[in-house]
């Protein structure tokens, strides 16, 4: 590969770690407990399908691991298909790939209203353009919106060193106000083991059958909830450190959104001595259930946790998506245009800014 489309090496283990915890550590790990998780396998149930959704995680990334040391160039599984099984298989690989990554941008840029209407009481709620499905759109969070998105793109375009230590710093932020949450949780007057009850759904008896049925449902979004390890193998190309090491910190960042996931459950369940009267109450189970333990300075610690959960979420895939239009621009699958690398930079700056217009 010639100097001209080459990548900067920057992206040290730490790094990399922060980018995978961030793409998968999400809005919707705040928001799932209460409408999603605990409705529909309880405490324990939920706790164990997630355990079970990580090993299967952990086996996808073990054939990572196997891939990326033989091809480590950007483009992953894009890379990965196109080496194993040829072109015709790459380019729908490549297309998925990219349409899934370029969708999580906006979707986690717009969580970031969601979040202001939690915690903020909808400071940005001005100037009310139209509706969608009954959905209010406000022209104050597209512009809080479009703000974040244009400062996470200079940072991405700005340099890979840069990208990288802002996808870090985001990432400890988000587990140390994560950690204190937890641990205030622990210690909170209002907090009882047997609030945790019931374990395995909302009805206080329940059948072997509908235990299994509620784990094996929550099972089954698992790939969803852990979507974004898979980041990794995207900048393969800009790792400072041998490819050897992708394995250990694809599995930790996948341990530490089972751990995230888990504790969010059942921070919400310890909260009240009947939660499921507590999640029917509460449009949000999991700001509630914070506000009860710790009061206003939790919430203000709950929106640490989800703003660097949205923000690393936006890095993340904004990187993933660039380097895999990069790559696949490389080989001809789209225009030579994406494969544009910054003279200065060393990034695919082009990439980077089709996916913020888009």
């Amino acid at each position: 590969m010639s100097n001209e489309r080459s990548l900067n090496r920057h992206l040290s283990p730490v790094n990399v770690w922060a980018l995978a915890f961030g793409c998968i550590i999400g809005w919707g790990a705040f928001m799932m407990p209460g409408t999603q998780f605990l409705p529909t396998a309880g405490t324990l149930g939920t706790a164990i399908a997630m355990v079970i959704g990580a090993l299967i995680m952990v086996v996808i990334a073990f054939s990572y691991s196997y891939m990326v040391p033989r091809f480590p160039t950007a483009g992953g599984e894009f890379t990965f298909t196109k080496e194993c099984f040829g072109r015709r298989h790459a380019y729908l690989c490549g297309w998925f790939l990219a349409l899934a990554y370029v969708a999580n941008v906006p979707m986690n840029c717009t969580a970031l209203g969601l979040m202001t209407r939690k915690l903020f009481f909808g400071v940005f709620q001005f100037g009310k353009m139209y509706q969608v499905a009954g959905y209010d759109i406000w022209a104050g969070e597209i512009l809080l919106s479009l703000a974040a998105l244009t400062v996470i793109t200079v940072f991405s375009v700005k340099g890979v060193r840069k990208a990288g230590w802002l996808q870090t710093v985001m990432a400890f932020s988000l587990a140390g106000a994560f950690l204190i949450i937890v641990v205030s949780s622990l210690f909170s007057p209002i907090t009882r083991w047997e609030n945790l009850r019931p374990l395995w759904g909302p009805s206080s008896v329940s059948t072997p059958k509908e235990i299994w049925q509620g784990i094996l449902a929550i099972v089954a979004v698992a790939p969803w909830a852990y979507v974004g390890f898979d980041t990794i193998p995207q900048a393969t190309e800009e790792f400072n450190f041998p490819t050897k090491k992708v394995n250990a910190i694809m599995i930790v960042a996948i341990a530490f959104g089972c751990i995230v996931y888990s504790c969010n459950n059942f921070v919400t369940a310890a909260a009240s001595p009947d939660w499921t009267q507590f999640i029917q109450t509460h449009d949000w189970a999991v700001g509630a259930a914070v506000e009860a333990m710790m009061g206003r300075p939790g919430l203000i610690v709950l929106g640490i946790a989800i703003a660097s959960a949205i923000l690393t979420g936006m890095l993340g895939f904004l990187t993933a998506t660039s380097r895999l239009l990069m790559s696949m621009a490389r080989d001809g699958y789209v225009p030579s245009w994406f494969a544009y690398v910054h003279p200065e930079h060393r990034t695919p700056s082009r990439a980077i800014l089709f996916c913020f217009l888009v």
